[in-house]
């Protein structure tokens, strides 16, 4: 699963992956609702690796300008979404990565927790 892998292998196999599939669906039916479908699925590409791989996820936002653009709300915890409001989503991703570093958030100091001590 590539859900849990963040290296550069692991995004070029996704970017990859994300673009054949979107072709093949666009190959199948090319209409407004499956380019809208495609481009935001591109973007989740984008939310996901977010700020890292700078060169694949700006060939991704080529492809979704050329679908017409994406609708999709990026995720992440309510304090993200409270965050974003004031600051847009990309200042509240970093400071999302910045917290889950530091162990300031619930969820890594939860993992911290679980980790058995050496």
């Amino acid at each position: 699963s590539l859900s849990g892998c963040k290296g550069r292998e692991d995004a070029d196999s996704a970017c990859l992956s994300l673009m054949l599939g979107t072709a093949h669906l666009l190959d199948f039916e090319d209409t407004p609702r499956t380019r809208r479908a495609a481009a935001n699925v591109l973007q989740t590409f984008n939310y996901g690796f977010y700020p890292h791989f700078p060169d694949l996820r700006s060939r991704i936002g080529q492809r979704i300008a050329e679908l017409g653009g994406t609708d999709l709300e990026p995720s992440g915890p309510p304090g993200f979404h409270s965050l974003r409001r004031w600051t847009g989503w990309r200042a509240a991703r970093r400071i999302q990565l910045l917290a889950e570093r530091w162990g300031l958030n619930q969820a890594s100091r939860s993992r911290q927790t679980q980790q058995p001590s050496e």
